[in-house]
């Protein structure tokens, strides 16, 4: 799978891509995928985080990822294209790494969220229905 993903990389990235108007018509198509990133990373160089890394500063310990999925979703109907990417990054757990019990919130009603990052807020949404 990842040999076919590399290729159509490389083979992107060398074409020329011309832009034309047209109609397009096609069925209705869903498409799901989920990808083991490790093995592409690993094959990209990327090794560190794999390893024991030192979070003594943020975490109070070491860290060192086990997983990391990515999981995809396209939607085409003739109401328009729906799409929707997410990435896990699971840490080995163990010693070096321990989960904290969390609370349960039942989110079955109308809702706010707010993704934010060290510079504020990301993402703030409203769901509704």
């Amino acid at each position: 799978m990842f040999r076919y993903f590399n290729q159509f990389i490389r083979i992107n990235l060398t074409l020329t891509l011309l832009s034309q108007k047209c109609n397009l018509l096609t069925d209705r198509f869903t498409i799901n995928s989920t990808f083991n990133l490790v093995p592409l990373l690993q094959q990209f160089g990327v090794q560190k985080i794999f390893n024991n890394i030192d979070c003594s500063q943020t975490l109070g310990k070491t860290l060192a990822v086990q997983e990391i999925i990515q999981k995809t979703f396209v939607e085409t109907n003739e109401k328009g294209t729906e799409a929707a990417s997410v990435t896990v990054i699971e840490p080995v757990k163990g010693p070096s790494f321990s989960f904290v019990q969390t609370k349960v919130v039942m989110c079955d009603h109308p809702f706010w969220f707010v993704l934010s990052g060290t510079g504020g807020a990301v993402f703030v949404c409203s769901v509704v229905e």
